[in-house]
């Protein structure tokens, strides 16, 4: 009696995908401290950052409930961390309105330290 043996099937091998850098998550502000005695706005974010083009003029400060003063952050800059970055401020006048809030425009040139992403600022945000 003739025995055929079974056919060898070769194992497939797994191709692994080509992937891509995990996608970076959401560039954005983790929180904001307003200091109305050292007169300094310091600002937390998600990812480290790159101010190079900071434009102070384009973060405010309205205090119409402590100091009654509006601020712009034009004073000097110092980094905390990679992630914080504390902001002197400057007296712009009074304040209008209730409340202490934080604005701050587009165009502020605040931006992800790792990909650019420019951080879209905030408009009225409680302090």
């Amino acid at each position: 009696m003739l025995i055929i043996p079974p056919a060898v099937y070769r194992k497939r091998r797994k191709i692994k995908s080509a992937a891509g850098p995990a996608p970076m998550g959401a560039f954005t502000m983790v929180s904001a401290v307003f200091d109305s005695t050292a007169l300094t706005l310091t600002l937390q974010f998600s990812r480290a950052i790159n101010i190079d083009d900071l434009d102070g003029s384009a973060i405010s400060v309205n205090d119409a409930a402590g100091t009654g003063t509006f601020y712009a952050a034009l004073g000097e800059v110092d980094f905390v961390n990679p992630t914080t970055v504390r902001m002197g401020l400057d007296d712009e006048g009074p304040a209008s309105g209730s409340g202490t809030r934080l604005d701050a425009t587009a165009s502020n040139g605040i931006v992800a330290a790792d990909d650019g992403q420019a951080w879209p600022g905030v408009s009225e945000y409680p302090l």
